[in-house]
């Protein structure tokens, strides 16, 4: 189908997820075999190693603050560093290492990034806004907080575009962040400087969120692998804001963060999801479910709304082999109409665009008025009883969907439907705007159910300005808080692929 039509008409057997045995499986890291660059290793490898005492928190966030300097230049995708900062954080860790090793957290010591969208105590939250009148946050926001409170140590904040409003990562406060496979390419937005800091090595892990594919579009444009969380599952709020989250906000929007690897990934998840008073929408997370078999798995190849580029649809129909070869069964599956779901996410979520323009446009940079504006042109306006109509759509969606789920509870998928945008493809005009949100049809049905869902790469395509190849990849989708099903399965996928690195 044209990707425009339909915006223009209207494991294996037996394994365990609970987190006791993913510790104990990465107790058996094989230092030898790892690089003798620091910067190289996942956050899994960095912490054992830290947590064995074969280096120092302080060798690690060297080794990422040197990487900074010696890629930031040309990527531009960490735009405040905080080198002094870092390390002192550095030697208190090594210090309260030295005394117990026992009182080291899940993260202790590890190098990684904030969105710059996220309050971060002392900090000026930019997001990309050009003279910024943003206050120093007095506190951390509760994401922030869960990260320090488990032995992160924060190097710097990642680019975003302005007021975190694009699929590209661009603004006038700190300019573009290259993708770090080809300079004509968008490494995705909004957390596109977290994903291409994780590819480049800046960094183990990237925090970043997700309230229309701004996690797993920017990990699957820079080749690495993101988590969305089930909405809910991690506490969100910024002590800056100047008001409550609007409800398209609440429903659809969720912390998470990007790595090099699945297990990097289960690793910072506990973390993120640890609860906060100050979000009263967190919910406690369930007890991970174990499969007495391996589950069900649905390939979404093809569906109305659904544009698909033979490219990716390859790369969903390659994880489908690997997760076979893993013992999973894997058929094509039909899933409710994307279309629809598509169509009322893009209602809901502009109709709240359309209420806040004049204080958007007020302050969004050109480009960001430009996209917006075109999102806003190809969706009509509604009145607010077609808005409260569609509260209650919503959850009829969701119900739906639950009940598809209940008879094949893992879902893998596009993340977009197209290889990574050239830049300038979201401000171009109204049939492009379409096109931009048929591609992104899967992950926008994602927010709009609050499902789970990660990304993770699956090879490299050749194209002419990509020298080492562009990366494509697949979501895996789960039933609500199955968010430790998602990772399983992404996991065997990358397991049985190649190692995707910018370095290779």
């Amino acid at each position: 189908m044209l990707r425009r039509t339909f915006i223009a008409a209207s494991g294996v057997a037996g394994v365990s997820l609970t987190h006791a045995n993913e510790d104990k499986a990465r107790e058996k890291t094989n230092f030898s075999a790892l690089p003798p660059e620091i910067w190289k290793w996942d956050a899994t490898s960095t912490v054992a190693a830290i947590r064995a005492r074969k280096i120092s928190s302080k060798d690690a966030v060297k080794a990422s603050l040197s990487r900074i300097t010696a890629m930031n230049g040309s990527a531009n995708a960490v735009v405040q560093v905080f080198e002094a900062e870092a390390l002192q954080a550095a030697d208190a860790a090594d210090n309260a290492h030295r005394r117990s090793a026992s009182a080291t957290g899940r993260l202790h010591g590890l190098p990684l990034t904030i969105k710059d969208n996220t309050d971060q105590r002392g900090k000026r939250t930019v997001n990309g806004m050009k003279n910024s009148q943003a206050p120093l946050s007095p506190e951390d926001s509760p994401v922030v907080h869960n990260l320090r409170a488990a032995g992160a140590i924060i190097l710097g904040r990642t680019n975003t575009p302005c007021l975190s409003s694009r699929w590209e990562t661009d603004n006038t406060a700190y300019g573009r962040t290259v993708n770090p496979w080809s300079s004509t390419r968008t490494p995705g937005g909004s957390t596109g400087g977290g994903g291409a800091a994780v590819a480049h090595g800046m960094g183990a892990i990237a925090h970043g969120n997700d309230i229309g594919g701004s996690i797993r579009y920017p990990a699957f444009c820079c080749g690495v692998t993101g988590i969305r969380p089930t909405s809910g599952r991690v506490p969100m709020f910024n002590p800056t804001a100047g008001g409550e989250r609007s409800l398209c906000n609440q429903l659809f929007n969720v912390e998470g963060a990007l790595a090099r690897s699945v297990r990097d990934l289960r690793l910072v998840l506990p973390v993120l999801s640890l609860g906060s008073t100050r979000d009263p929408l967190w919910t406690p997370t369930p007890a991970p479910a174990a499969h007495a078999r391996a589950p069900k798995v649905g390939l979404i190849k093809s569906s109305p709304g659904l544009f698909v580029h033979p490219s990716i649809a390859a790369a969903v129909e390659e994880a489908g082999r690997r997760l076979k070869a893993a013992g999973y069964e894997v058929e094509e599956v039909t899933p409710p109409p994307i279309a629809d779901a598509v169509q009322l996410w893009s209602k809901m979520v502009f109709a709240e665009l359309r209420e806040a323009w004049p204080g958007f446009s007020a302050i969004a940079d050109a480009d960001a008025v430009r996209t917006n504006q075109l999102f806003l042109d190809v969706t009509a306006p509604i009145s607010g009883k077609q808005y409260m109509d569609g509260i209650g759509e919503i959850l009829a969606m969701r119900r739906r969907w639950a009940q598809f789920l209940e008879t094949c509870p893992v879902l893998v998928g596009p993340n977009s439907g197209e290889l990574a945008f050239e830049h300038g493809f979201d401000v171009k005009g109204a049939d492009d705007t379409r096109d931009q949100i048929a591609a992104q049809a899967l992950m926008v049905t994602v927010n709009l159910l609050g499902l789970p869902a990660v990304a993770v790469p699956t090879g490299k395509v050749n194209v002419p300005d990509a020298p080492k190849g562009l990366p494509v990849g697949v979501q895996v989708i789960s039933h609500r808080f199955g968010d430790e099903l998602a990772l399983q399965v992404a996991e065997a996928i990358q397991q049985r692929g190649p190692a995707i690195a910018t370095w290779a």
